[in-house]
């Protein structure tokens, strides 16, 4: 349930898996928020940590004890409150815990080679991927992330994570991942303007490692 390898004890690894599955599956996120996944994560975390699974009826406490290890309401992010049934969009913000810095544009601009191919934006998903080139993505993502990347799995779950609708990177976690995909196939994937701003052009309905892998083939073909 949540990606650890069988036998994990360590409860920093059990506590570190169950915070960035839930910020991909707690009810409050838009598009991939699932409270029958969520639950399923918290029992499994709380089972691990503490050898027992918790009570069949929710626990609002029990939440934020994964989190803090404290009976304490007091939420530092609203990514450790309990779900509500008012809409409450996570805050970028919100994924401070799994972070690694704010994106250094010059860094990016100084690491990336300045032979890599041009292609034209896409708007749309033109290709499958081939084998090959869904194998060497899912590589690259997990080995970027330490996150066995499955081609179903949310972008977000390894690491991908864009933000807004310009599918911005603010991340420098991000913007690695995208410079090793770059790198892997020669292909320009991501745009910086004015040395301020950096994104990753792709289509809206792109969501999971086999989109992504599609989009590299549909680039590849341009």
């Amino acid at each position: 349930v949540l990606g650890l390898p069988p036998g994990t004890a360590d409860e920093d690894a059990v506590r570190s898996a169950f915070r960035r599955l839930a910020k991909v599956y707690h009810p409050d996120v838009p598009q991939t928020g699932d409270i029958t996944k969520f639950q399923e994560l918290q029992t499994a975390a709380q089972q691990l940590i503490t050898g027992r699974a918790p009570a069949p009826a929710w626990d609002a406490s029990s939440l934020e004890t994964l989190f803090t290890g404290s009976s304490t309401h007091v939420y530092s992010s609203p990514a450790q409150r309990p779900p509500s049934t008012a809409h409450q969009p996570l805050q970028q913000a919100d994924f401070a815990s799994t972070r690694n810095g704010r994106v250094d544009i010059a860094y990016c601009n100084s690491m990336r080679s300045p032979s890599l191919r041009k292609a034209p934006r896409l708007d749309r998903i033109t290709h499958q991927a081939s084998p090959e080139t869904l194998s060497r993505v899912q590589r690259v993502l997990t080995e970027m992330s330490g996150t066995s990347a499955e081609p179903s799995m949310p972008l977000p779950m390894v690491g991908f994570i864009l933000e807004g609708h310009t599918h911005s990177i603010g991340e420098q976690q991000v913007a690695n991942i995208a410079m090793a995909l770059e790198k892997e196939f020669g292909i320009e994937l991501l745009t910086i303007l004015a040395g301020t701003w950096i994104n990753f052009p792709m289509p809206v309905e792109l969501q999971t490692v086999k989109d992504l892998a599609d989009f590299v083939e549909s680039k590849l073909a341009a």
